[in-house]
Formats: structure tokens, sequence, C-alpha cells
């Protein structure tokens, strides 16, 4: 029988104490945290708290805006951009001060872009191309539908000095939000919904975070939107007929949900998927709405993909396409149109020109063309962007830390839609001026 030689067993008898001695450090520890934990210690839980809970003090005349002087960093996104506020909690605008004349824009997360960093930015990049004609000012805030841009440009209007320009800029979820605020509770922030042959507005009731108060000091009280279910939106409502509506997207969510774990879609696929779904056909044919002529529904124009997450679809966290057709359904098109009209009838009451646009980051977004029809309609001053995103998608947005892709700009989305504003900004300038 052969021998192990010495030099050998020597190694594995090496080998033997090294893993003894890992499996004694490993149970030691064990029994040092058991100890701790029944002693009643427990490991401090990671601070979780998002760019909005870190930002945003609660406001009984917007649901929320942003806390004055604050600078954070967005830790989503590759880069990790710092984002920063002015004085009034407007994101912050880089430019030369020496213009007396303003112009503000305003809309929701697509302006505030968190995504980059202060310098490029859509205001800060209008002030560029402006070559300091107007000094920029952007109202943008994360979440924000078209009723809260409005009081936002409301208050800024008395607020500012000499504005000469407004520029609203409408996302699709806009449609859905004015009528319920589905990104984030505590959601009591106003709401506009069609009442007979009018506008009806509700303003925000008791919220969770005291008036005036941080979000970041009541972190508890922010909970994801997969809490609510079913008669959870309707307890939400109040008395009225927006009671059954709210059921009715209650139902939605709760489809759209089940839908979408059934078919195994997450909000950050990985590998191959993720692969497939950054792909410029991907991406053109999840992006892109379309309107049926005959029902006047909102509907995707690839049905296999309505339960897309997040980075494929360029939506919210679950596909928008069923609450877009909750909304039209429910008369968000009428609420849209007579909110935008009251930017008209403030801006007029200033001498301020409105201008209106769609935000994209492709050419072919037949919601943005919708919004375009309905505000030509309306007779609105409608700035068209199209011709500015004449590359493939995903030139346009923003990635990530995990990889994925994310309907929000990146810095040369910003300069695009930049670029799209310029030329209509000026001549609204210029006409002001010949008065």
């Amino acid at each position: 029988m052969p021998t192990i030689p010495s030099r050998s067993r020597e190694r594995q008898s090496g080998r033997v104490r090294v893993f003894v001695a890992v499996l004694v450090l490993v149970a030691c520890g064990a029994l040092v945290e058991g100890a701790a934990r029944l002693a009643g210690f427990r490991p401090s839980a990671p601070d979780r708290a998002t760019l909005e809970t870190r930002l945003l003090i609660s406001d009984p005349h917007l649901g929320f805006r942003y806390a004055p002087d604050t600078a954070e960093h967005n830790d989503a996104f590759v880069g990790r951009p710092l984002v920063t506020t002015d004085g009034q909690g407007h994101r912050r605008t880089l430019q030369e001060r020496d213009a007396t004349t303003s112009v503000l824009v305003c809309g929701d997360s697509m302006m505030f872009a968190a995504e980059v960093t202060d310098d490029a930015t859509p205001s800060t990049r209008l002030a560029e191309f402006l070559q300091g004609e107007a000094r920029v000012v952007n109202l943008g805030v994360r979440g924000y539908s078209t009723l809260q841009s409005l009081r936002a440009l409301e208050a800024a209007l008395d607020a500012e000095p000499d504005v000469a320009v407004a520029i609203y800029a409408y996302t699709p979820n806009d449609l859905f939000e004015n009528l319920y605020p589905f990104h984030r509770l505590p959601r009591q922030v106003p709401t506009a919904w069609w009442d007979g042959d009018g506008l009806a507005i509700h303003d925000p009731g008791p919220c969770d975070v005291p008036w005036g108060e941080r979000f970041l000091d009541h972190r508890d009280a922010i909970r994801p939107v997969e809490d609510l279910r079913g008669e959870a939106f309707a307890a939400l409502a109040g008395d009225g007929p927006r009671i059954e509506a709210l059921r009715d997207l209650g139902r939605v969510v709760v489809a759209s949900d089940e839908g979408r774990r059934a078919r195994g879609v997450v909000s950050a696929p990985t590998g191959l998927m993720a692969r497939l779904r950054q792909s410029s056909a991907a991406l053109n044919r999840l992006s892109t709405l379309r309107y049926d002529a005959g029902s006047s529904k909102v509907a995707h124009a690839a049905a296999t993909d309505r339960a897309n997450g997040h980075a494929g679809g360029f939506g919210v966290a679950k596909s928008i396409v069923p609450l877009l057709e909750w909304a039209v359904e429910n008369d968000g098109e009428e609420v849209l149109v007579a909110l935008m009209q009251r930017m008209q009838d403030a801006c007029d009451a200033k001498g301020v020109t409105l201008l209106v646009c769609a935000t994209r980051v492709a050419a072919s977004n037949t919601a943005a063309a919708r919004f375009e029809e309905l505000a030509g309609a309306a007779g609105l001053n409608v700035i068209p962007t199209a011709q500015a995103f004449v590359e493939e998608p995903e030139h346009y947005v923003s990635q990530r830390i995990n990889g994925a892709l994310d309907n929000h700009w990146n810095e040369e989305g910003c300069a695009a839609f930049a670029r799209a504003l310029e030329g209509p900004t000026r001549n609204a300038l210029a006409a002001r001026s010949q008065r």
C-alpha cells in the first residue's frame, strides 16, 4: 500500500486546520449576534430614503414641493448625479444672472431631470441656448400632475419678476394623475374631475406628513403604491361619483399587477431579456402608444407587452396603458384640456405667452401626437418636439445603476428637448419686446 509523502500530509493537515478555524469563527459570530439580539440589540436598518423622501416637504396647496437650498445625490442612477434646489425650492438652473426677463418651465420628473446634474437639465440647457436673453426658472417636480403644475405656475407668475413666457411640458401619466395621484403615499394632493359640464377640483385633505414638514422626518408614512388594493382607492375618494371610478381603478391596478406576475415580468430584467428590451426595435415598440379611432381608448402598440416594467417600457412601475385607458373613460382628456385652458387664462392675465409641449424619447410617439392634437384643437400654442429626437430612443434615456434603461432623459435627451423649446421661446420673447 503506497504511503502519502509527509509534505502532502502536512498540506492536507493545514487545510483542515484552516477549515476548522473558519467554522469556529462563524459559530462564535452567530453566538455573539444571538446573544445581542436576545439582549434587545438590533442591527440598524439601512437608510432606504428615496430622493423624494429626502427632498420633499408637504404643502396644503400643492400636496408636496421641494425644500429650498437642498443638495442630494440621486443614488439610483449611473454617476450618482448631484441634484440641488435654489432658495425657492426650484431645481437649480445654471445661468448668467444679468437677464431680468423670466421664462417659467413647469412639468414633472422629465423637467426636473433628477437623472442628470444641474448643468445638464432642460432648463439649464435652454438658458444656455437663449444666451442670456432670459432667465429660466424650473418649476418641475417629480410626480406632479397638470393640476399641480398649474398651481405652481400661478404662484410663480405672482412671485417671479417680469415673466415673459411660460412652458408646460406634458407627460402621458399626467392624464391619469390629474384624476388620481398614482406615484406615492401619502398621496394627499389636489385632484381634478369632470363634473357634469365643468371642472371640479378637490383640494388635499389631512396628510400623514404634517403640512410644511419634510417627508424625511416622517418616512414611516411613505408606503409603496402596492399597499393599495381595491377598496383602498375608493376610501381616498370621499363622497360622490368618483367612488365607483376609483373602485374601477383599484381593479385595473390589481389586474395589471396579477398579469405582470403571471408573465414573470420584472421591473429590472437582466441577461438576454434585458438586451432584447434595450434594443431599438423593442424600445420603439414599447414606448409607443396609440389611440383606437373607434373607441378613443388608449392601447399599446404591442399587446403582448402591456404589462412590461420600468426598464423596457418607458412607463411607470407597471404598464401605464391600463391607467391611461381608465383616465380616458373617466373624462381625463376633458380635464387635461380644461386645466391647460386655466394655465392660458392665468398667463393672459399677466401678459405672458403660454407654450405647451409633450415630452418624448422618440420621434414616433402617438401619445405625444394625441396631446398635440388636443392642445391645438383647444387653441393653445403647441411646440412640436418630434423633430428634436432623430436618434434611436436609447440615445436619449438614462441608465440605472443596475444597468436597466429608464424613461427619463440623460444629458443628450435634456439637450434635445431644450433645443426643441429654443426657437418658439425666442419667437415669444421677440414678440413681447415688440409690443
